[in-house]
């Protein structure tokens, strides 16, 4: 096992509304669903995920629709922002698109020199567009929908921030125990790096921040990258011995994974890269039908009868045969 995290893997927001969840993830940022399943450990729930052509690591970033659920409260041990790499130039491109769609856009404060901006999803996610010649995960995997050009299009997930009263636990626990490297400060923020030299976590110290709450609009956690079991299991080992509570092996069909919290409280998973999302859909045909793990099957009728409908790509509805 390599002693450094090697990148992100995925990041899980909880939302609300699955229309307008779509309308945003989908359509205004331009990714591909590349996957509608459920929720596994709350089958009545929807669970999406969109990415590049086949949800590559790195690009992943998933929700759990729940309509009529309560709004959450940005704040300590969660995630402040998500921020996604558009190509060096494109910043003019995505405020124009935000503006067509309707979504308010803001310029991010400053950060280490980068040029960005802040865009709200329909639920209070905070979504940072940065310019960034990092390359895609998989050059060859470029999702590129009508009316968005190479040139423009959403690379992958560049990193996250985490908001903290004292970032010093949060800050040394991924140092020390994940292994990404300290490579500066920006006023209250301190930047870490992964090994892929690409994946960041940014942890801002904020003292006066107010307790963070789970609802609609804030980040479950944030996923990071294992090759297999094996090495999965060798980083659940590590994790333990840091004083953490690792969650047991879980399977998750697409990827295996193990849940803890760092110190300041941000739930991180470590998952597989192993296995992917084509393990029960064709590529060419992803999320464009409700996929269940083997559990889930015996319940297909109740599950998609208690469903928002929705129409995936204009092919499926849930409550259709």
């Amino acid at each position: 096992m390599s002693d450094r995290i090697r990148g992100l893997h995925h990041v899980t927001a909880i939302s609300a509304d699955p229309g307008e969840n779509l309308r945003f993830y989908r359509d205004f940022l331009a990714q591909r669903l590349v996957k509608v399943t459920v929720n596994f450990d709350d089958p009545f729930t929807y669970h999406f995920y969109f990415g590049d052509a086949v949800g590559t690591p790195g690009t992943i970033y998933t929700t759990f629709p729940a309509p009529g659920g309560a709004p959450g409260t940005h704040g300590v041990a969660k995630i402040a922002g998500t921020a996604f790499a558009i190509p060096t130039g494109s910043l003019a491109f995505w405020r124009t698109r935000a503006e067509s769609f309707g979504y308010a856009q803001t310029t991010r404060a400053a950060r280490f020199g980068e040029d960005a901006i802040t865009v709200i999803d329909p639920d209070g996610a905070v979504i940072e567009l940065v310019e960034s010649d990092a390359p895609p995960p998989d050059p060859g995997q470029r999702w590129l929908p009508s009316g968005v050009e190479t040139s423009n299009a959403i690379t992958r997930i560049l990193g996250v921030s985490v908001r903290m009263r004292d970032a010093s636990a949060s800050a040394a626990y991924a140092e020390g125990t994940l292994g990404l490297d300290r490579v500066g400060a920006d006023g209250p923020v301190e930047r870490l790096l992964a090994s892929d030299g690409i994946s960041t976590l940014d942890v801002i110290e904020d003292p006066e921040a107010p307790i963070g709450r789970f609802g609609a609009g804030i980040v479950h956690h944030v996923a990071w990258q294992t090759r297999n079991d094996a090495e999965l299991l060798a980083w659940r080992a590590s994790v333990e011995a840091a004083g953490r509570q690792p969650t047991p092996l879980i399977d998750r069909q697409y990827f295996h994974s193990v849940y803890h919290r760092e110190p300041g409280g941000v739930v991180y998973e470590l998952a597989t890269i192993d296995i992917g999302f084509t393990t029960d859909e064709e590529a060419e045909s992803l999320g464009t039908a409700l996929r269940l793990p083997p559990q889930h099957e015996p319940l297909r009728a109740q599950i998609a009868a208690s469903l928002t409908p929705i129409e995936s790509q204009g092919v499926w509805v849930p409550r259709s045969p």
